[in-house]
């Protein structure tokens, strides 16, 4: 089984999260950047996208990379705050079954 990194972090009042994404492409397939689409289209109905998700570029000169490279972070904006829980669950449960 492949370990996925990913973290979530909540502000105190649980409506702000930044979702973070990382390792999930490999040499057979997949990529952090299509996986964060997919994510955001999921999220549009737990709230908005803060401005544009980040793409963060790793080091190019690392030996053991895979394709792209990179990790995202997505901030959103929850209408609710008690969502906080299920958007978490829903992140967890797409990036276990596509990455």
């Amino acid at each position: 089984m492949k370990l996925t990194r990913f973290i979530i972090q909540l502000n105190k009042r649980g409506k702000q999260m930044i979702i973070g994404l990382d390792d999930t492409d490999s040499k057979e397939g997949m990529c952090t950047t299509y996986l964060a689409a997919v994510l955001i289209e999921k999220l549009a109905s737990f709230g908005r996208i803060q401005g544009y998700p980040l793409l963060i570029r790793l080091n190019p000169n690392i030996i053991y990379k895979t394709r792209g490279n990179a990790a995202m972070a997505i901030p959103i904006e929850l209408n609710r705050g008690e969502d906080a829980e299920t958007v978490m669950k829903m992140v967890i449960d797409l990036v276990e079954e596509m990455a």
